[in-house]
């Protein structure tokens, strides 16, 4: 024991890492309370949520899972804007559909998913008073003049590029050198590239060459993909390809694009999102979790609808998940070390 009574070893547990007693408590305080309100009964509450897409995209099927799993006790009326098919020059009568039914309607919350809703949306929204939630922002939201507000919170999607295309040294044996990273042309992949790319379009690893390519129609991600082996790559990566077109004009449906992957790549071809992997699509990998981006939003709505004041809370979630497809992993032969299969999920 310690001359003032304290355990030595408690105490050592504490300072080994470098964080003394009290802020260790004043971290935990928001997480407690947020525990609190999850088991308070809370009264019924009608939310509005604004998709930039529609459904039949699995990332909005994923947060809206995890939207549900937190608001349970709340009505979840979903309105979706559909910026992945509609041209961007209908974008605008889209969004002043999505508000006059707000305006009218005056949920007790509105929540916005993704970019495309959160630039369109935000501001008016915020200017009618009401709690606004946004996630899955990629860009700065900044930008989109959401106001600095107690009423007003989210959580960003920051893709871990970095560590997800280095992790694949601990997947691959011989570890890759050179690896092509696939993306489609749409506003969200610009916005993630933009922080991610040199004017040379590398992404600069040690050890690593990393080319990305970004196609806008489905023509040019057969090319791209058919050849990386012959291009020198050993290694695929793949991030977003919903708003790829058909030589008609036409959106093609992601699970094809997954699925042709799956099947036509000469390489292995591992996933950025959780959305892309399955046994007929992508290895996986580390990867972004829509659920987990829905769960946040959904614990930050709750806090809203309290009161407690949530602008002094971090708006990026822990990210990251290892989440693979035993069936794809066989196929390409992958045996992932025990170290990473012990933390890892499997969908199937």
């Amino acid at each position: 024991m310690a001359s003032d009574g304290t355990d030595d070893h408690s105490s050592d547990l504490f300072h080994q890492y470098g964080y003394p007693v009290l802020p260790m408590l004043q971290c935990l305080l928001p997480l407690l309370l947020l525990l609190q309100l999850l088991a308070l009964p809370a009264t019924a509450a009608t939310i509005m949520v604004v998709d930039s897409y529609a459904d039949d995209f699995a990332w909005v099927r994923n947060y809206q899972r995890g939207l549900r799993e937190v608001l349970r006790q709340h009505q979840l009326i979903n309105i979706e804007l559909d910026t992945k098919k509609i041209a961007p020059a209908a974008f605008a009568e889209a969004a002043d559909r999505a508000f006059e039914r707000i305006r009218s309607e005056r949920p007790a919350l509105v929540i916005l998913a993704d970019d495309n809703a959160t630039q369109l949306l935000g501001k008016r929204v915020a200017d009618l008073g009401l709690p606004l939630v946004y996630l899955g922002v990629n860009g700065n939201p900044r930008t989109y003049d959401l106001p600095l507000s107690r009423q007003v919170t989210g959580v960003l999607e920051r893709p871990l590029f970095r560590r997800a295309i280095l992790s694949l040294r601990d997947f691959m044996t011989p570890a890759p050198t050179r690896v092509l990273v696939l993306f489609d042309d749409s506003e969200t992949s610009n916005r993630i590239l933009s922080d991610e790319l040199s004017p040379q379009r590398l992404i600069l690893l040690p050890g690593m060459h990393v080319d990305v390519t970004q196609c806008d129609s489905q023509e040019c991600w057969q090319q791209a993909v058919s050849s990386s082996q012959q291009r020198g790559y050993q290694a695929i990566v793949v991030g977003l390809y919903q708003t790829l077109r058909a030589k008609g004009g036409q959106p093609v449906r992601d699970e094809d694009v997954a699925r042709w992957t799956h099947n036509h790549s000469p390489l292995p071809a591992f996933a950025l999102w959780d959305f892309s992997v399955g046994s007929d699509q992508l290895i996986g990998g580390l990867v972004m979790s829509g659920r987990e981006q829905g769960r946040e939003a959904g614990k930050r709505a709750l806090m809203l609808l309290s009161g407690f004041d949530v602008t002094s809370l971090p708006s990026t979630p822990d990210q990251g998940q290892l989440l693979f497809s035993r069936a794809a992993l066989a196929r390409w032969k992958v045996q992932l070390p025990a170290r990473i299969a012990q933390h890892a999920s499997f969908i199937e």
